[in-house]
C-alpha cells in the first residue's frame, strides 16, 4: 500500500500556516523524494494529484503542473511545479524537483502582494525624454522597451517623448505588477 500525503499539508494547513514558507519547502521535499523514487514518474504524478484532492486540495494536471488555476473557487491555491518534465520517457528522473506555493491569483485589481501578501499601491512607469528643440543639434539615440508599453527606438531631437504605464508596487518587498489594461 503506497502512503498518502500527511494531513499537515491540507488545504486548511496551508490556509492557517504562521510559516506559509517553511510548510510549501516542506511539501516540495516529499514530493522530490517521491519524483525521484518513482518506477514512473506519470503515474507518480496522477498519484500526488489524488493525494492532494484527499487532504483538501482541488487540484488538475497539467504537464509539469499541479494546480487549480482554472477554478476561482478557492484563494489563494496550491501550485506545485515538476521540473524537469518529459512528457515522452518514464524513466525515473534522479535530478527530479518540485517546488510549492500557496498563492493569490492575480484578480482585475490586486491589493495584496502575490509574493509577500503585503499591500500594494498604484504607481507608475514614466518615461520623459525632453527634446532640446534645436534644429542644428544632433539627436540623441533612445532605446526604451517595457511590457505593455509602445517601445522606443531611436533618435530624438527636436521633440519630446513620453511614455506612461500604471503599474501596482508592494509597499513590503517592492515586487511589481504590470496588469494588462482592462477589458472594454
Amino acid at each position: 500500500m503506497r502512503p498518502g500525503l500527511d494531513a499537515a499539508f491540507s488545504r486548511a494547513s496551508f490556509e492557517s500556516a504562521a510559516d506559509l514558507q517553511a510548510l510549501c519547502a516542506r511539501l516540495a521535499e516529499v514530493l522530490t523524494a517521491r519524483m525521484r523514487a518513482a518506477k514512473n514518474r506519470h503515474m507518480e504524478i496522477e498519484w500526488i494529484v489524488a493525494d492532494l484532492r484527499k487532504i483538501g486540495h482541488n487540484v488538475k494536471r497539467w504537464e509539469g503542473v499541479i494546480a487549480n488555476w482554472d477554478d476561482g473557487r478557492e484563494d489563494p491555491f496550491l501550485w506545485v511545479s515538476i521540473a524537469p518534465y518529459d512528457s515522452v520517457e518514464d524513466e525515473p528522473l534522479d535530478d527530479a524537483s518540485v517546488g510549492v506555493s500557496f498563492r493569490p491569483r492575480v484578480p482585475g485589481v490586486v491589493l495584496n502582494c502575490p509574493f509577500c501578501w503585503s499591500e500594494m499601491e498604484d504607481r507608475e512607469i514614466h518615461l520623459r525624454i525632453q527634446g532640446h528643440g534645436s534644429v542644428d543639434a544632433p539627436a540623441v539615440s533612445v532605446h526604451f522597451e517595457c511590457p505593455g508599453v509602445r517601445d522606443l527606438d531611436g533618435p530624438i531631437g527636436i521633440a519630446s517623448v513620453e511614455r506612461r504605464r500604471n503599474v501596482r508596487v508592494c509597499t513590503a518587498c517592492g515586487a511589481g505588477l504590470l496588469l494588462p489594461p482592462p477589458r472594454a
